[in-house]
């Protein structure tokens, strides 16, 4: 993300996490297919590694530097997380419109659960390795969104 390591930045960053997940799953259950999607932003992770790849390596700060080059550091922090989050609100709105056209019924016919886990498997395989990682050094955050998560299946 090109961000240097803040609490005030990493703040930020997972509160603009919530709120993306919390405004996209808010529009899916009210408009879209109404299912509480309690991981708004988690199908999207393949999409977002692309996202940050596209945009290319961050820009080196030298230990000495000026201002200007410390704001160009943060603008650039800025424009990746903006990116993301639109693109979140996009791809789940994607989905709001199949789900108020009536589009999930006419796809169910064709995709069924031989189709779907196979999918799901294989992506979640993929990304155990990289949230094993990130959990392992953040290892509060991770309990706090196991056990929340826990919590919301249980309830809804």
């Amino acid at each position: 993300m090109c961000m240097s390591f803040d609490t005030v930045l990493m703040g930020r960053l997972i509160s603009t996490g919530f709120l993306i997940c919390g405004i996209g799953t808010f529009l899916q259950s009210t408009f879209g297919c109404r299912l509480a999607i309690i991981q708004g932003s988690g199908a999207f992770f393949v999409a977002v590694f692309a996202i940050l790849d596209l945009k290319g390596p961050c820009p080196i700060v030298p230990g000495n530097a000026t201002q200007y080059e410390l704001d160009i550091a943060d603008e650039e922090w800025r424009g990746r997380m903006l990116e993301l989050s639109g693109a979140i609100l996009l791809a789940s709105s994607i989905q709001i419109i199949l789900g108020s056209v009536g589009c999930i019924g006419l796809l169910l016919r064709y995709i069924g659960p031989m189709t779907i886990t196979p999918v799901v498997a294989l992506t979640g395989l993929k990304l155990a390795a990289i949230s094993v990682g990130l959990s392992g050094d953040h290892w509060g955050i991770a309990a706090m969104y196991v056990s929340m998560n826990q919590v919301f299946k249980i309830l809804f």
